[in-house]
């Protein structure tokens, strides 16, 4: 069977259900048509209904990346662990033993929506301590033994060990991100990302406050990784290899940020990703306006207002300087505004760009995921196969 027409994403016609569907047509046999997919020609068409690759290499999370890309906390029985902000203020000025075990706790839309990108709750956290430890913070753990221990308990007639875990430990979390939060104890500020959002640009957001599973969290408070997790080819990537919930990117941190092969740090990178963050704060707090608001506006051709332009422009000076750091001085960018599938309209790439653009992210993956083989064998699933490649002397090599 040969693929010979795809729409990767439509809406369901006819009915207002945000249902979205894929078509496909394919032939038996050798019947020679060129393939077509969404509008244009292509080469050939994939079983990910994208064009196919020209590196014949499936992507692989790499080494480098490890432990820097984590899930928030999945709180389970919220409502009963969360409160106003107003009601934490309270406790505390009773005992102040209870900052110990209260946060702010941030969501996906608190950051995609509220202009400040604060958290509109606080959140109890016992952490993974004994009863008689969480006891002791008498007050708040009250209000956990009351909101939520009679709905752990029902787990407890379920027979599987996570149902019983939760049920038995009813005052934590029913699933906690410890590596995460041990790796950012030390950091004033880290890069967050709606898990579920057309708006797939990480933004800063400060320390010391419970992050909620809908938020994918990398382990940078640096203006470089700020650069790179907010150009044009991460977002490509991104757009190339998550799973969809009707037509919004669904981000994974292991299968999305571990596999894409970041380039040398660059000075460059790192100024125009401090111009972009500066520009992009100040813009959302003026206008009083969300991240999803603000690029809905930045992907609409009809808005050419000077702070939107501005703000394109500022991508762009990312996206040129990542271009240069990768050492693909061949490609010229095109940005400009253009189709991409269930996303509608987005200001981006050229699709024959985007097209190069991913066929060599995915070369650098092969050849760096290959060399971190022959460094450390043990490293990677495919350690028992031995790497078509030899040894490169350092990273840089990688990008000449």
């Amino acid at each position: 069977w040969k693929i010979t027409k795809a729409i990767p994403s439509a809406r369901w016609p006819g009915v207002q259900a945000a249902v979205h569907i894929a078509k496909i047509w394919m032939v038996l046999g050798g019947l020679a048509i060129e393939p077509i997919l969404g509008d244009r020609n292509v080469s050939d068409i994939d079983e990910m209904l994208s064009v196919s690759s020209r590196v014949k290499w499936t992507k692989q999370k790499l080494a480098r990346s490890k432990d820097q890309g984590f899930i928030g906390s999945y709180v389970l029985n919220t409502d009963g662990f969360t409160m106003l902000p107003e009601e934490a203020a309270n406790l505390i000025a009773k005992d102040k033993r209870y900052k110990e075990v209260l946060f702010p706790y941030l969501g996906g839309k608190d950051i995609t929506e509220r202009p400040d990108l604060s958290a509109p709750r606080w959140v109890i956290n016992f952490y993974d301590w004994d009863e008689a430890k969480a006891r002791s913070y008498t007050e708040v753990f009250e209000i956990v033994e009351r909101k939520v221990k009679p709905e752990r308990q029902k787990l407890l007639e379920r027979d599987y060990s996570t149902a019983q875990r939760r049920g038995t430990f009813w005052w934590q979390y029913g699933g906690d991100s410890k590596g995460l939060y041990a790796k950012i104890a030390s950091m004033n500020r880290v890069l967050v990302v709606a898990l579920t959002s057309k708006t797939v640009y990480p933004v800063f957001v400060p320390t010391k406050q419970v992050y909620s599973h809908a938020l994918g969290v990398f382990a940078y408070d640096d203006d470089f990784h700020f650069g790179v997790l907010n150009s044009g080819f991460h977002y490509r990537w991104v757009l190339k290899y998550v799973s969809t919930l009707k037509s919004d990117p669904r981000y994974t941190p292991t299968d999305v940020f571990e596999t894409f092969p970041q380039p040398p740090f660059s000075t460059e990178i790192e100024k125009a990703g401090k111009a972009l963050d500066d520009n992009r704060t100040n813009l959302m707090l003026s206008q009083q306006i969300g991240l999803t608001s603000l690029y809905n506006r930045f992907h609409d051709p009809e808005d050419d207002t000077d702070e939107i332009a501005e703000l394109r422009q500022l991508h762009i000076k990312i996206d040129e300087a990542v271009k240069a750091s990768y050492g693909w001085s061949d490609l010229e960018l095109g940005h400009g505004f253009f189709e991409i599938g269930a996303q509608g309209i987005r200001f981006t790439f050229a699709p024959e760009t985007a097209t190069e653009i991913l066929e060599r992210l995915l070369e650098l993956n092969r050849a760096i995921y290959e060399e971190e083989q022959l460094l450390n064998p043990s490293s990677g699933k495919s350690a028992k196969k031995k790497p078509k490649t030899t040894k490169m002397e350092s990273d840089d090599s990688l990008f000449e």
